[in-house]
């Protein structure tokens, strides 16, 4: 079963193929809630500039 989602982003149920790195998502839904509402959020233009990550880079 596969669900189209945003136009780009195709999420499939079948996370037995998937990568360990990527499937705790799948199984984890709270995680892939919010993730799907951040991409709606973002796609509709629902987003605050919170600034870089600059001030966490090391200066070496």
């Amino acid at each position: 079963m596969r669900k189209k989602f945003e136009k780009s982003i195709c999420l499939s149920k079948k996370t037995d193929k998937l990568p360990v790195c990527e499937r705790w998502l799948f199984e984890n839904e709270s995680a892939l809630k919010r993730l799907k509402q951040g991409l709606t959020d973002a796609a509709e233009g629902r987003v605050v500039e919170r600034g870089g990550f600059e001030k966490y880079l090391d200066k070496d």
